[in-house]
């Protein structure tokens, strides 16, 4: 070959690595993506260098659990039925579990009937059945006798029921006797909150119940919708059903994680936004209440100014200091938009602005939550084109970054009317969904790890974060990935 062709092919070849080097220069890292095409009958699964995937003839999944950190299971439905799959990522195989299944110790007593299974650990789960020969919420256990707890928990088609955050306890509606009661899983022993019932609490019962920190006491909110100023809450036991508080007005009350004081909303007046459909964590308020159960007393921060409102509720970034979230108000859009964030020390009774944390803030609107991860916090958004953003912000080193076009999924069990917009992995770091790819960022940098033929719906991390199981929709099938992080 003459060397002046030569030359000129090797042009060729560095243009083009160079055209595609540009595509990807936007702070994105590609891990390993596949480029071979799957074919709809085909049957094995597809080892990439960081993923596997299945592309199957199931159109149902339910039930999914990691067994360990390679192996996941899950329910799911095809041609032949309801079936216990197995995806393991060493055997690079998807099998049919036809043994005993492990963590389903409990269909020898209820067969397929479950309706919900909540997992507390390997030997204990908490369910709810409803069959003609067993109905009921219950605690099961491996090798021993299922303990029934109650026989209805269901309200309006919902199963009111809360499990605490560290698994030792659950609260749920006794619609028998028109109760709340709350199960303690490690001993057995069952306290009734002596709580007057109404349907406001029970329409929202997630929400209106909760646990302090280490599940030692118990939270009921109960909202006035014809009077907003006499919404108020009660604190009590969670082992003794003893009233600590009762009927403090106030509403979105947040435990500090020393259970001892609980952050909320206090009303001033009824503030023309809070009207009678809203929902209950988006009500307006004019400044927060901090009640101290050791000392009995109440202490309250300096309203917000004219034209401003608490329009969520507040954040615990320590136990001695809250983030709050302020609003200004728009009188033609008639609501409060996210204009402010402040700090309060509950120490020196100091409120300071944050501004130079949150620049840029005012386009966010009212259509936003707002979470707290160790030093990160996060506002997920939607615009007026209804495309989802992430403002992450470090409060360590005030570092922060926008993610736009970001796309909702699933990540706790069948719950689809909760979807995220991200899935936190530790500090700083967390996982989201872009254009079908899966990235993971430490607002530094963005990795993407794996791209889907579909689209992403669910995504379940493993025990300890080192993989992550993906579930993609593509058309009447469903692909499935586990994936390397």
């Amino acid at each position: 070959m003459k060397p002046n062709k030569t030359i000129l092919i090797l042009c060729v070849l560095l243009l083009v690595f160079f055209a595609v080097n540009r595509m990807f220069n936007d702070d994105r890292k590609v891990v390993n993506l596949l480029e071979e095409e799957y074919e709809k009958n085909e049957v094995q699964v597809i080892d990439g260098d960081n993923f596997i995937k299945y592309v199957s003839d199931i159109s149902s999944v339910k039930e999914v659990t990691w067994l360990d950190e390679n192996v996941v299971q899950f329910k799911g439905k095809n041609n032949d039925g309801f079936n216990i799959f197995q995806l393991d990522y060493s055997s690079k195989k998807l099998s049919v579990n036809t043994s005993s299944v492990k963590e389903n110790f409990y269909s020898k007593d209820f067969g397929q009937d479950t309706e919900v299974a909540e997992k507390i650990d390997e030997d204990n789960y908490v369910i709810y059945v409803e069959s003609t020969e067993k109905t009921g919420l219950f605690h099961v256990r491996r090798d021993m006798e299922p303990l029934m707890l109650c026989e209805n928990i269901r309200f309006k088609d919902k199963l009111l029921f809360k499990i605490s955050d560290n698994r030792e306890k659950i609260a749920y509606y006794d619609e028998k006797e028109s109760i709340i009661k709350v199960y303690n899983l490690l001993n057995g022993k069952i306290a009734e909150i002596k709580e007057e019932i109404n349907n406001e609490i029970l329409n929202d019962f997630k929400n209106n119940i909760t646990f302090s920190y280490e599940a030692g006491y118990i939270a009921v909110a109960n909202i006035n919708r014809e009077n907003f100023k006499e919404s108020n809450f009660s604190v009590y036991g969670a082992d003794s059903g003893r009233a600590y508080a009762e009927k403090f007005l106030g509403i979105n009350p947040i435990w500090g994680k020393n259970s001892l004081t609980i952050a909320f909303t206090y009303l001033e007046d009824n503030s023309i936004v809070n009207e009678a459909h809203i929902n209950t964590r988006e009500l307006v308020g004019d400044r927060i209440g901090l009640y101290n159960l050791k000392t009995r007393r109440i202490t309250y921060t300096q309203d917000m100014g004219k034209d401003y409102k608490i329009i969520r509720p507040s954040l615990w970034k320590n136990n001695r200091e809250i983030l709050i979230i302020v609003g200004k108000y728009s009188k033609e859009d008639n609501k409060y938009n996210f204009n402010k964030l402040y700090s309060y020390s509950l120490k020196n009774n100091v409120l300071t602005d944050l501004k130079e944390y949150v620049r840029d803030i005012d386009n966010i609107g009212d259509n936003f939550e707002i979470t707290l991860m160790d030093s990160s916090l996060y506002i997920c958004s939607r615009s007026k084109q209804q495309k989802n953003s992430i403002k992450a912000i470090n409060l360590d080193n005030r570092s922060h970054r926008e993610f736009k076009d970001i796309e909702e999924f699933i990540t706790n069990g069948e719950d689809h009317s909760n979807p995220k917009t991200y899935k936190p992995l530790g500090s700083n770091s967390f996982l989201y969904i872009n254009d079908r790819g899966v990235y993971i960022t430490d607002l530094k940098s963005n990795y993407l790890k794996y791209r889907s033929k579909g689209r992403v719906t669910n995504v379940y991390p493993s025990p300890d974060g080192s993989r992550v199981f993906i579930i993609s929709e593509m058309e009447e099938k469903l692909e499935f990935a586990i994936i390397n992080l």
